[in-house]
């Protein structure tokens, strides 16, 4: 071969190279649990639904966003009753994002951790500790329906964001010595 044929040989490939890596750029896939934010040099462009899309290479980017169920939970959640009784609860707390607040959730908290950390938790303990104290022991004890009914409620009621709460769950109480399933 010729050193003008290796020549030739040698732009093509990089040729085909640079021209699959563009159009490996220029498409993304989207799944259907998720939602895709496009960000235009960093800046929020649009939500992107569940599908494939193009995006301008190397000046766009998508980052998912998951809306399939997240879980809270403490296997030992403390508070102390009207009484000043402490009571130890088993609590969970299933949550997602809302569909149409992905662009709000992605602006104020960027990552499903973040408002677990900076909206959910805080608020939740707030919120459920402060339930709590409105019940004396014996009324959690002998009345649980409407125990967990009011600290549910307080709980919906201050987490405000971009998310759905979907269910909140009080396992197992302890109280000194007393054990409830």
């Amino acid at each position: 071969m010729t050193y003008r044929c290796i020549k030739y040989w040698v732009i093509l490939t990089l040729g085909a190279l640079a021209v699959y890596f563009i159009c490996a750029e220029t498409f993304y896939s989207v799944n259907e649990q998720d939602r895709g934010v496009v960000l235009r040099n960093g800046k929020f462009l649009t939500v992107a639904p569940p599908g494939l899309g193009w995006k301008i290479p190397f000046v766009d980017q998508v980052k998912t966003v998951s809306m399939q169920n997240n879980l809270v939970y403490w296997p030992v959640f403390q508070a102390r009753t009207e009484d000043l009784d402490v009571m130890d609860l088993e609590v969970s707390i299933v949550w997602r994002v809302a569909p149409n607040e992905v662009q709000k959730m992605y602006k104020e908290y960027a990552t499903l951790e973040a408002i677990e950390n900076i909206l959910l938790i805080p608020k939740i303990t707030e919120q459920a500790r402060l339930a709590v104290s409105h019940y004396t022991t014996e009324q959690a004890l002998k009345n649980r329906e409407a125990f967990v009914r009011g600290f549910s409620s307080a709980v919906r009621a201050a987490v405000d964001g971009p998310i759905l709460i979907e269910s909140i769950d009080i396992g197992n109480v302890h109280m000194k010595s007393i054990h409830i399933e």
